[in-house]
This record gives C-alpha cells, sequence and structure tokens, in this order.
C-alpha cells in the first residue's frame, strides 16, 4: 500500500492541516498549557553515504514510515501524571488487569510486538518513546529484542536532543509523545466513571475534528494543542530518517512508544483514510465490553502497532492499525468525513494559535502566526472541490481499488491478543463480503443492493448490551426498514 516518496527524506518543517504540511510558522502550546513556545523548525543534519542515498540516485525512493507502538498494560496503581517519567510501570505478573487478557503481562506484551517488529523491519532508523515510564519500559523491551539479534540502536540524527534517556540511553525522550490526561477527570481509564466518561468523550470529539473543545485541567487545554504537539514529535521522527538506514523490507522505519488517547486522536485528525467501517464497530466493541464487563475488546490493544506513511503529496497514510490492514483508498463515508474533517479543523487552528501568539506578546509572531493560519483556511477551501473531483474520478475509473476500500483484513504487524473481536477478524480477505454479509458486488449493481443491508455494518447485538433493548430495537429497526 505504500507509495514511493520523492526526496521524503528531507525534514519536514511545518504541521500538518489536511494531512498536506500547511505553512512553515507557527506557535504551539507547551504542555503544561500556560507557558508558550515557538516552534523552530527541525532540519536534520546531512547524512553521510547510506543505502538511501544510491535508491535516491536510482530513482528507488525509499518510504518512510512512522510506527507508533501503545505501551504494555501497566501495574495496577492509577497513572501519575505529576512526574516527569509518570509511572506505574509495566506489569509484571499476571492477571495484571485494565481489560489485558488474564495471561497477558506488559512485559511479556512488549517481548512480543518487539519481536513482531524485528521480524517484519530488522534494523530501524531510530527508536523513540514518550516521557511515560510504561512508554519507556515497552520501548526498551523492543530495543532488548534488538540487541539480542546484535542489531545496534542508531543514535539520533536530529539536532538538539539528548542521545538517551536516563535509565533507557538507547531510546530518544520526546515530550511532544506525551498522554492527553486531564486532572479534573482523574481517575480516566475506564467508563465507570464520570471522569472516565468525560475523558473519553473529550478525546472523541477531538478525533471528529472538533479540536478547539477545552479539557479543563488538562496538559492539553485543546485538540489543537495535542494535534500541533505530537505533530512535531511525528516531525523529529521524520526528519531522523535523514540517517537512511534501510529495514529488512527496504524501506525507513522509525518506532515510537505512546498512549493509546494521543496515538488515536492524532491518527484520525491527520491520515487520509481513517477507516469508518472499521472505526465505528471496534469503538463500538470496545463500549459493550467496557459496561457489560465482557471480554476484553480495545480499539487499540496494549502493545497494539499503528503504522503510517507518506505519499507523493506528503499526506499521512493509516497502513496498520492494531493488527488489521487498512485500506489506502477510502470508502465513500470515510471519504465525506476527512473532507468534512479538513474543513473544519484549519480555522479552529487559527482561533487557537492566533489566542496562542497573543501571549507572546510579540507583533511578528502574532502576524506570522495568522497569516500563515488564513492560508491555511484557504487553501483548506481551494482544495476541497478537488479533493472530491479526484475522489470521484479515481472511484469511477479504478473500480478495483474503490471496492478494496470495503475490505480489511489481518496485517504483518499483529496484536500481542491475537484475533481480535473486530472488523479485523470479520472479513474474508477473498471474499466480497463486508462486515456482517454484505456483498461488494451489490454496491457495483445499484439494482441488487437493499439499503437493509448496511444495518448488518452495525454490531446491533453489542449495542443491546449498551442501550435498553427498546432504543437497540428502535435503532436496528430503523436500518432493517428501508
Amino acid at each position: 500500500m505504500a507509495v514511493s516518496t520523492k526526496g521524503k527524506t528531507e525534514a519536514r518543517t511545518s504541521r500538518s492541516r489536511r494531512m498536506i504540511w500547511y505553512g512553515t510558522a507557527g506557535v504551539a502550546l507547551a504542555s503544561a498549557g500556560a507557558s508558550f513556545i515557538v516552534v523552530t523548525p527541525i532540519t536534520a543534519p546531512a547524512p553521510q553515504a547510506h543505502v538511501a542515498d544510491i535508491l535516491r540516485t536510482s530513482g528507488e525512493d525509499p518510504d518512510v514510515y512512522i510506527d507508533i507502538i501503545r505501551h504494555g498494560v501497566p501495574s495496577p496503581p492509577p497513572p501519575d501524571f505529576t512526574t516527569e517519567t509518570p509511572g506505574p510501570d509495566l506489569c509484571t505478573v499476571a492477571p495484571c488487569g485494565g481489560d489485558s487478557p488474564a495471561n497477558e503481562t506488559g512485559t511479556g506484551q512488549a517481548a512480543f510486538t518487539g519481536e513482531t517488529l524485528y521480524k517484519e523491519f530488522g534494523p530501524v532508523s531510530g527508536v523513540f518513546s514518550g516521557n511515560s515510564l510504561r512508554d519507556l519500559e515497552t520501548g526498551q523491551g523492543y530495543v532488548n529484542v534488538l540487541q539480542e539479534h546484535g542489531v545496534t540502536i542508531p543514535a539520533s540524527e536530529t539536532p538538539n536532543l539528548p542521545p538517551g534517556t536516563p535509565g533507557f540511553p538507547d531510546l530518544t525522550q520526546l515530550w511532544q509523545l506525551n498522554e492527553a490526561y486531564s486532572y479534573l477527570y482523574l481517575p480516566q481509564l475506564t467508563l465507570d466513571t464520570p471522569g472516565g466518561l468525560l475523558y473519553q468523550l473529550e478525546v472523541l470529539l477531538w478525533s471528529l475534528g472538533l479540536t478547539l473543545l477545552p479539557m479543563p485541567g488538562g496538559n492539553y487545554v485543546t485538540g489543537v494543542a495535542l494535534d500541533n504537539d505530537f505533530t512535531q514529535g511525528i516531525d523529529i521522527m521524520y526528519a531522523n530518517s535523514a540517517n537512511g538506514i534501510i529495514s529488512s523490507d527496504g524501506h525507513i522505519h522509525e518506532i515510537g512508544f505512546n498512549n493509546d488517547a494521543a496515538i488515536t486522536a492524532w491518527t484520525l485528525m491527520n491520515v487520509k483514510n481513517p477507516d469508518l467501517l472499521y472505526f465505528i464497530p471496534a469503538f463500538l466493541d470496545q463500549l459493550t465490553s467496557e459496561f457489560t464487563g465482557q471480554g476484553t475488546a480495545q480499539l487499540l490493544d496494549y502493545a497494539g502497532i499503528v503504522e503510517n506513511n507518506t505519499d507523493t503529496t506528503e499526506r499521512w497514510t493509516l497502513d496498520s492499525w492494531n493488527g488489521t490492514a487498512i485500506p489506502s483508498f477510502p470508502d465513500p463515508l470515510t471519504e465525506s468525513f476527512v473532507l468534512f474533517r479538513d474543513l473544519i479543523m484549519p480555522p479552529q487552528a487559527l482561533v487557537y494559535d492566533f489566542i496562542s501568539a497573543l501571549f507572546t506578546g510579540n507583533p511578528t509572531t502574532i502576524l506570522d502566526t495568522t497569516v500563515t493560519g488564513i492560508q491555511d483556511v484557504i487553501q483548506s477551501i481551494i482544495a476541497t472541490p478537488g479533493d472530491l473531483t479526484g475522489y470521484i474520478t479515481t472511484a469511477v475509473t479504478d473500480p478495483d481499488l474503490f471496492l478494496a476500500s470495503f475490505r480489511t483484513h489481518p496485517s504483518n504487524l499483529p496484536s500481542p491478543s491475537g484475533p481480535l473481536p473486530n472488523p479485523a477478524s470479520a472479513v474474508d480477505p477473498n471474499s466480497g463480503d463486508l462486515l456482517g454479509g454484505t456483498n461488494l458486488g451489490d454496491l457495483a449493481n445499484p439494482g441488487s443492493f437493499d439499503v437493509g443491508d448496511l444495518a448488518n455494518l452495525l454490531p446491533t447485538t453489542g449495542l443491546a448490551g449498551l442501550v435498553p433493548a427498546e432504543l437497540a430495537t428502535m435503532i436496528s429497526g430503523a436500518f432493517t426498514s428501508f
């Protein structure tokens, strides 16, 4: 699914809005929410001769992949966000709880994913981690696997970064890869508390593009702040690809370890193919698991892998999520969401960045931020008709690619929890069936397509566990009545 990108090993210097990287100036809000910093463009030093240089000379550019892994299941005490490396550490003795399978430990999950990454990629360009102890320990589990196989961890190619973290010398720690949290919502890890419900709802709304919504008491005061910081962390990882270290699959891989809420929100805010036919049922599966206490379904499992790469327009493409290969070409529902998301996010970023710039008191910063924000808004409006036209043209001229947008199948980066109770295991990649049995051939033949089949896309049996039976029946009936 990867598409070669010319010159992609050059460092990025701007932040993402439409998944295209707009502007080169901007102000980001620091994690504490009270101090503001001017983001300095990151320029990677010119690497020495590497295999990547040979590939570029021959016209065969290696793709750059960013692989972000959720930490393993932590020990029972709730996370302490007041320290520089928040606890708790990884759970070492099963059962660990936290919606993790009873026979799995955090250290075991870290080792499993470490072996998976080594098997698929071999050597990698860099290994990064957020500041949570559970992130660092999960990353160290991967480092241990590499060292057992005799793989050297390269030093960071990005200037002004420490070579390693105290206690974790082979990991480059990035404060930008930080979990979103709120002191007012603690405990926020489960949905059975008011704080947990509010926290999950906030992250969900950010993921849907409502990024200006504030999180009271949060380290990220809005979703724009999270997007700014996480994007800067991704930029740093991307710049590190200048070292040109090629993995065994012929591409450049930057590996990072972080937390699920931040990973989920940033991914849905930025990738061009946030497959709603996958994410909606998977999210409902998690809700069912949380409310009924049956099963351990999670949108992103502990030590689950999320893999992104870029195409020639510098758009992020989601390749794999939690063991599921995501179609690179979005289905119509997903594309509609992306077009809407990409229209509403730039104006919100403009408002947030303008207010942030005001706090600096620097007229130049205020002017540059305002101009950049207005340019982003205008560019998003201008680009939308062309994006829609391009999508329709591709869907019509390449029906195989269009039909493939309705299929998901297991990827080569499995979850430690094995077969998942979500769309990854519900679809036979060799069949023409969607979730629940809607046939793809019917979509190409409107005369035989029953709109009522859309009811099969929703796990209505799961809804019965979330809402009163009468409401579940009514929701299901609304679809089947067409």
